[in-house]
């Protein structure tokens, strides 16, 4: 019954996530015939983007997740990062550090595609580190000068799968 009331939770805050995202998408600003974007669209324009990201991770068992994330704009269509991640309750309460380099691709507004490689150690009193991969869709919009990103992301580690779905909160530098 737990495992019921959880997965249920998961399916609505991913069904939520993905209204909010579908709504944004309808909602993005428009371009003009010479393909700049119109006015009051901030954020994409500069190279450094710096955010604090809160979120859930799902490995069959959902924890809490925090991180921070950099990714620096390499032009308006391709961005390299780097991101690290603590879920500090999960596997059993041995806790989870992630480190991750990520390639982003901007294919169109606020969108982004992201492919990152990196580490995931697990504490406890037998610690251990396994290779990470992660593909990511997220989705930014600005308010006032911070953006906003939801986003879902899906893991591999060591041939098991899960998924990393929260929001980051972004300032661009």
């Amino acid at each position: 019954m737990t495992r019921f009331i959880i997965i249920s939770k998961i399916n609505r805050n991913l069904r939520f996530m993905l209204y909010l995202t579908t709504t944004l998408a309808l909602c993005q600003p428009t371009f003009a015939a010479d393909g700049h974007q119109s006015e009051g669209h901030v954020g994409h324009d500069e190279k450094h983007h710096l955010g604090f990201f809160v979120g859930v991770l799902d490995t069959g068992k959902t924890d809490s997740i925090i991180g921070i994330e950099y990714e620096y704009r390499i032009n308006k269509i391709f961005g390299v990062g780097v991101l690290y991640e603590n879920a500090k309750d999960a596997h059993n309460g041995d806790g989870i550090n992630s480190r991750i380099a990520a390639l982003y691709y901007h294919p169109y507004g606020g969108w982004r595609i992201g492919l990152g490689a990196g580490k995931e150690k697990v504490g406890g009193s037998h610690p251990f580190t396994e290779s990470l991969y992660r593909l990511g869709i997220a989705y930014a919009f600005h308010i006032g000068g911070i953006g906003i990103e939801p986003s879902i992301n899906f893991d591999s580690v060591n041939g098991k799968s899960s998924s990393v779905y929260g929001i980051s909160f972004v300032r661009s530098l």
